[in-house]
């Protein structure tokens, strides 16, 4: 599906991932929201990279789309496939944000999610629901990931095979206050999504998101900034 979105770069013909086919009769119902573990990919060489025509280190992260912190998005991935970080077997939209960002109760000025993420974020979002005309919720990845997988094996710990991640950084406060809590209350926007309970039927953990990530403390005030 094509999309259309501001600072939207299409990279799916770059998709070095095996195919993943979703059912065609599932509906798209929800975006999840993620942060990468460290890569920025904005120094020279990477932007370099990014330009040419070769498949890049962005191409091989599991999600749909990757938002740069200079508010470039990348489409990496199609609608039409289920990807492995998905966590709404095959209903939902992946948005990774490039960046380890705190999540601490005060915040690092020197560590926030910049301005033009935000934004970028946001327009994201809002192009999703307004084009699939299927999306209804958005959660953070810490709230839907379960501790256990269906089979009862526990998550992460020691050599375990079935890493889980960090549930409460992931988005983390900074981005899911800015973006996805934003989404739910962004009614002139014509969004008011839907984020705690998680969408139901789907597999996705019934966890409540943690007060941590919903910290008011790193609510930004985007009306102020250019």
């Amino acid at each position: 599906m094509n999309i259309r979105c501001t600072n939207l770069i299409d990279r799916r013909g770059r998709d070095i991932h095996r195919d993943r086919r979703r059912n065609p009769a599932h509906p798209i119902q929800v975006i999840i929201l993620h942060q990468t573990t460290g890569r920025t990919f904005l120094d020279e060489q990477n932007q370099e990279w990014l330009e040419g025509r070769r498949a890049h280190r962005v191409d091989q992260i599991s999600a749909h789309f990757v938002i740069l912190q200079n508010g470039m998005i990348y489409y990496t991935h199609d609608f039409s496939q289920y990807r492995a970080g998905s966590a709404a077997r095959g209903h939902g939209v992946d948005i990774e944000f490039a960046g380890n960002f705190p999540y601490d109760r005060t915040p690092d000025p020197s560590r926030r999610v910049p301005v033009a993420m935000i934004r970028a974020g946001r327009n994201l979002v809002t192009a999703l629901v307004e084009q699939t005309g299927s999306i209804t919720h958005i959660h953070p990845h810490g709230q839907v990931q379960g501790e256990m997988r269906e089979d009862g094996a526990e998550c992460g710990g020691r050599g375990s095979s079935y890493p889980c991640g960090s549930l409460g950084n992931c988005p983390g406060p900074d981005i899911w206050v800015n973006v996805g809590e934003w989404a739910c209350v962004a009614k002139p926007q014509g969004l008011g999504m839907i984020s705690d309970p998680p969408l139901a039927g789907l597999g996705l953990a019934m966890r409540s998101i943690d007060p941590q990530q919903t910290n008011a403390a790193y609510r930004q005030d985007l009306s102020t900034t250019p």
